[in-house]
C-alpha cells in the first residue's frame, strides 16, 4: 500500500521508509505522504526527481519521474505503478520496449513483469551515479505495494524534497520540518504525462491533471490492482496512521523475525509496516517493509578484490545452506555478486538476491583455508559476524577472531577460485 515514507540519508542512498515517532503521528498532523499530488523527491540544480502519490491504493506511490541537466534535459517517467501498468515515457512519448530500454550515455533500464504482464521490478541506471530501483508486489485485487530506492551522490549547491537535504544532518529531516517546506510540484513543473516540463517548452501548456493520467490504450492486467475504491482506502490509511494498531505491529514484528532481521534493522521500517498491514487488512502486506529493510542494511553492491578490481566475490550456486563463495569476473552475473554489507561496519553480509542468506565461516573453525559459504541468516550468530574495512577498502575480518580475514585461495585470479578464511597479513 503506502510505500514512500519520509527518508533517511546513508551517505549515498535515499530509501523510502517510515522514520517518525508515534507521538508525531498521533498529536501533530498527518504526514505529507498521506496526501495526494505530485511532489518533489529530489530538487537540485542538476537532478530533478518527482513522485506521484494518489488516493488509489491509500496514497501509494503511483509514479516516479527523473529529469534535469544531468540527463541533458531529457525526462524519464514510470507511471501507473500501483495498478501494475508501469507505463514508461521518454520525453513524454510512451516507450514500447520497456523491458530493455537503453540510450548510451543516458539510461540503461531493465523491467521485469509478472505472468500477467504487470510490472514487478525496474532497475534504472542514469548518469552521474544516479540509480533507481522499483519493486511492486500484488497479492490480490487492490492489494499492492510499490517501493522505490534512489541512490545518488549529494548535490553540489544543495538539494531538498521529500528525500531530505542529504547534508549529513538528520535532525531537521523530520516529517514536521519537511511539512513546512514547499515540496509540491507547482504548475508547469510536472515531469509526468505526454507533455512533461522539458526545458524548451512553454510552461503554460504543461499543466497535467494530477488524478487523470491517460491510459494510452493500455489496460490493467486481470487480477491486478485497479484504481477504484480510492476514498475508502484513503480514509482507512489515515486512520491506520493515527492508530498504529498493536495487533498489526505484532504481525510486522513476526515478519521481521522470520526474515532474521534484528530489532535495530527493523525499527526504521516498523511504523510503515504497521500502516501497510492495517490498511491492506492482510499480513502479507508486511513483505514490503521486510524487503526494504533487507535492502537498506547498507548500499547494495559488489565486493571487489582490491588487488585485482575486475574480480568479485560471487555465490557459486543457489540459496542453499553450504553454497560456496568464489572469485569471478565482476561483470555479467549481477544476481550472484551483489551483497548488502552491514550498517555501521560490523554485522552480517547478506546476499542481495536472497537477503535471508548470509556469508558464513564454515563450522566456525579458526583455521587457515577454512571455507567461506552462505547460510541462512541467524541474528547474532558469531559465524556470520564480520568487520568491514573503514573507507570501503581493506581487509574484511571475521569479528569472532579479528586476526582472520577473507582471502582468495592461492591469490589466483581465475574463475571459481574459492574464498577462504586465512590469517590476516
Amino acid at each position: 500500500m503506502v510505500r514512500w515514507f519520509g527518508r533517511e540519508w546513508r551517505s549515498k542512498d535515499l530509501f523510502g521508509w517510515g522514520n517518525n515517532n508515534r507521538w508525531r503521528f498521533r498529536r501533530l498532523q498527518i504526514p505529507f505522504f498521506l496526501r495526494g499530488g505530485n511532489w518533489w523527491l529530489v530538487r537540485s540544480e542538476r537532478v530533478s526527481i518527482q513522485g506521484e502519490y494518489r488516493h488509489q491504493g491509500g496514497f501509494a506511490l503511483h509514479g516516479i519521474a527523473v529529469g534535469g541537466p544531468f540527463m541533458k534535459n531529457h525526462v524519464l517517467s514510470i507511471e501507473q505503478l500501483w495498478n501494475g501498468r508501469g507505463i514508461v515515457r521518454w520525453d513524454g512519448n510512451v516507450v514500447s520496449s520497456k523491458a530493455n530500454f537503453e540510450i548510451p550515455g543516458l539510461i540503461e533500464m531493465r523491467v521485469q513483469v509478472t505472468w500477467s504482464g504487470a510490472i514487478k521490478t525496474a532497475s534504472i541506471d542514469l548518469p552521474e551515479g544516479v540509480s533507481l530501483r522499483i519493486a511492486r508486489f500484488s497479492w490480490w485485487r487492490n492489494r499492492a505495494w510499490v517501493q522505490s530506492t534512489i541512490s545518488m551522490h549529494s548535490q553540489v549547491g544543495g538539494q531538498d524534497g521529500h528525500c531530505g537535504k542529504a547534508d549529513g544532518d538528520l535532525t531537521d529531516d523530520t516529517t514536521v520540518y519537511l511539512n513546512t517546506q514547499d515540496a509540491h510540484v507547482h504548475w508547469g513543473e510536472s515531469l509526468f504525462g505526454s507533455r512533461p516540463a522539458l526545458k524548451h517548452r512553454r510552461s503554460e501548456v504543461l499543466l497535467q491533471d494530477p488524478d487523470a493520467l491517460a491510459h494510452d490504450g493500455e489496460q490493467a492486467s486481470e487480477g491486478e490492482g485497479s484504481d477504484d475504491g480510492g476514498d475508502n482506502a484513503s480514509a482507512l490509511v489515515e486512520q491506520c496512521a493515527l492508530d498504529l494498531p498493536a495487533a498489526d505491529e505484532a504481525v510486522c514484528a513476526a515478519a521481521f523475525e522470520k526474515a532474521h532481521m534484528s530489532l535495530a534493522a527493523a525499527e526504521p521500517f516498523m511504523q510503515g509496516c504497521v500502516i501497510d498491514v492495517c490498511a491492506a487488512q492482510d499480513p502479507r502486506a508486511a513483505l514490503g517493509a521486510v524487503t526494504a529493510a533487507a535492502e537498506s542494511s547498507s548500499g547494495e553492491g559488489q565486493i571487489r578484490w582490491a588487488t585485482k578490481t575486475k574480480w568479485c566475490l560471487e555465490v557459486s550456486g543457489g540459496p542453499l545452506n553450504g553454497t560456496g563463495v568464489e572469485l569471478w569476473p565482476c561483470s555479467g552475473r549481477e544476481a550472484r555478486n551483489q551483497f548488502l554489507p552491514p550498517a555501521g561496519g560490523r554485522g552480517q553480509i547478506r546476499w542481495a538476491a536472497f537477503p535471508h542468506m548470509c556469508l558464513d565461516v564454515s563450522r566456525g573453525l579458526v583455521e587457515d583455508g577454512n571455507r567461506i559459504q552462505v547460510w541462512r541468516c541467524s541474528s547474532g550468530h558469531p559465524n556470520m559476524d564480520f568487520v568491514m574495512p573503514v573507507g570501503g577498502k581493506g581487509k574484511i575480518r571475521w569479528a569472532a577472531n579479528t586476526h582472520m580475514c577473507l582471502d582468495v585461495k592461492h591469490g589466483q585470479a581465475a574463475q571459481g577460485t574459492p574464498i577462504q578464511l586465512w590469517e590476516c597479513q
